[in-house]
């Protein structure tokens, strides 16, 4: 064998991905499967951009369903005076006010966020 032959087989045996990858992929798996894995998400050390881009996502989602709940009880409110009286008599609740401070902080943060 040439030794330019022997140098180039070596530094494919040497790269992160060769053709050993390729050819023998049982050996592959058995050589990663030594290595310690630790998957626990709740123990994970998240980065602080990762992080804020989630929380980003899930007040995008809390605001698509808070808007259609505020238009709904807009529709209820511009009705009649009775459907209005409905709608004044459905904020006095505690639940429906926890709700729209909820929408709210999730926009506040959203737009705060998103900048």
């Amino acid at each position: 064998m040439a030794r330019w032959q022997g140098a180039w087989r070596s530094t494919i045996m040497r790269s992160a991905f060769s053709c050993r990858d390729v050819l023998f992929p049982a050996m592959v798996r058995e050589m990663k499967a030594d290595r310690p894995v630790y998957l626990s998400l709740l123990q994970f050390e998240w980065p602080m951009a990762a992080l804020a881009s989630i929380a980003h996502r899930v007040t995008g989602v809390m605001l698509f369903v808070g808007i259609a709940l505020l238009f709904y009880l807009l529709d209820l409110g511009l009705g009649s005076e009775e459907s209005f009286a409905e709608a004044v008599a459905l904020l006095d609740e505690p639940l429906p006010k926890l709700i729209i401070w909820g929408v709210l902080g999730a926009l506040i943060f959203h737009l705060v966020a998103g900048v």
